[in-house]
C-alpha cells in the first residue's frame, strides 16, 4: 500500500487512450502511462475526455462514447493494476491493494449538445466531474478563448448550462470552472449549491491571462470549501512563456496558498504534450528561433520531485506539500463522493 497519496486533478488520457487503441494498441494505460505514474509516486488521477473542435457537432457524442469505451476495454486487459473509481471508497479500496484509481471527468459539456438527459447516461458510465465549457462556446455558455476571436458578445450560463449546473448537482456530479470566462463564474457562485472546483487554472496576479483565475474567484471557491489545481503549462505561468520554470510555477501555488489556504490548494497539471502524437491538436509550436511556446514546466509525472524541491524553496512545509499533492483531493473527495 503506498505511503503518501500523490493526485493530478486533470489529465488529458482518454482522447490517447482511443486514439491509440484504435491504432491497434493494446493494454495502453498499463504500458504506456502507468509507468511514468508510478514513478512520480502517483496513485490516483482525474481523467478527461475531451472533444477536439474537427468532430463538433454531429460527432461529439459518438467520440466521448468511444473515449469511455477505450478505457473499460483497456481494463479488461490490464492486470489488476488500476481501476475505475466511482466513489472515494473506490479510490479508497484501490488505494488499499496497491492498485492505481482514475476517476473519468468531462473536459466541457459539448457532447451533449443540448440534451440534458445525456448526463444521467454519462454518470451511470462512471463520470463525476463535470466542466461546463473548454475555451469555446456550447450549448452550456462560453468557455474563455485563449486569444481574441471572432465571435458574438460573450454571455455566462445559458438556461441549459444553469439546468445542467442544477442536474449535475443533483446526480452528484462535482462542477469544475476551469475554462469558464468570467460571466460564467460569476453564475457557478450564484447557483451551484455545493463546493466546486477549478482542477487546473493559475492565478491572473501573476500571469494575465482569462484561463486563470482572478483574485476574487480563488477567494470564492476556498469559501465554499472547493480546490483550485495549479496547472503546469508555461502558457499560464509567466510572461513570455519560453521563461517560465518550475520555481515560477511554485509562486503560483505559493499565492495560492496565501490568498486562499494551503487546505484549497492542489494539481491539475494538465500534461498534454502526448497528444501532438495522437492528433493534430492546436498547440503552439515556437517563436522563431526555434524556443518552444508551449511545453510543460516538468517532463511529466515522474518529475514531480523537482516540483517538491522548488516549493520548499517557496517555504513550503513538508505537510503542506503532502496536502497539496493528495491530501486535499482525499478529503474533498471523501465529503463529496
Amino acid at each position: 500500500m503506498p505511503n503518501r497519496d500523490r493526485i493530478d486533478g486533470h489529465f488529458d488520457l482518454l482522447m490517447s487512450l482511443e486514439h491509440r487503441r484504435g491504432m491497434g494498441q493494446k493494454n495502453v494505460i498499463e504500458t504506456q502511462f502507468l509507468p511514468s505514474f508510478r514513478a512520480g509516486g502517483f496513485t490516483g488521477m482525474i481523467a478527461s475526455i475531451f472533444i477536439e473542435d474537427r468532430f463538433l457537432p454531429e460527432m461529439g457524442l459518438r467520440k466521448a462514447l468511444d473515449q469511455i469505451g477505450s478505457l473499460y476495454e483497456d481494463r479488461q486487459e490490464s492486470h489488476g493494476t488500476w481501476d475505475l473509481c466511482k466513489t472515494y471508497l473506490d479510490y479508497e479500496r484501490c488505494r488499499q491493494a496497491g492498485r492505481f484509481g482514475f476517476f473519468i471527468s468531462m473536459e466541457g459539456a459539448d457532447s451533449l449538445m443540448n440534451d440534458l438527459s445525456l448526463l444521467s447516461v454519462f454518470y451511470e458510465l462512471g463520470v463525476r466531474f463535470l466542466g461546463l465549457v473548454w475555451s469555446r462556446r456550447n450549448y452550456a455558455g462560453d468557455g474563455c478563448h485563449f486569444k481574441p476571436v471572432l465571435e458574438g458578445r460573450k454571455g455566462g450560463l445559458t438556461d441549459f448550462g444553469l439546468a445542467l449546473l442544477k442536474k449535475a448537482e443533483e446526480l452528484g456530479m462535482i462542477i469544475d470552472v476551469s475554462h469558464l470566462n468570467d460571466e460564467g463564474f460569476e453564475d457557478v457562485c450564484a447557483f451551484a449549491q455545493k463546493p466546486f472546483i477549478a482542477s487546473h487554472s493559475n492565478c491572473r496576479a501573476l500571469m494575465e491571462t482569462p484561463r486563470n483565475l482572478r483574485d476574487k474567484d480563488i477567494l470564492r471557491i476556498a469559501e465554499i470549501g472547493g480546490l483550485i489545481g495549479g496547472n503546469a503549462a508555461n502558457i499560464f505561468i509567466k510572461n513570455p512563456p519560453c521563461e517560465a520554470t518550475v520555481r515560477d510555477f511554485a509562486k503560483h501555488l505559493a499565492y495560492m496558498k496565501q490568498l486562499a489556504g494551503i487546505d484549497h490548494v492542489t494539481l491539475g497539471f494538465d500534461f498534454c504534450i502526448h497528444l501532438r502524437e495522437d492528433s493534430p491538436v492546436s498547440l503552439p509550436s515556437d517563436v522563431g528561433n526555434g524556443i518552444p511556446v508551449f511545453r510543460e514546466i516538468i517532463d511529466g509525472h515522474s518529475e514531480l520531485q523537482r516540483l517538491e524541491e522548488a516549493m520548499l524553496e517557496e517555504s513550503f512545509s513538508p505537510e503542506e506539500i503532502e496536502k497539496v499533492f493528495g491530501e486535499n483531493y482525499l478529503r474533498f473527495l471523501c465529503s463529496h463522493l
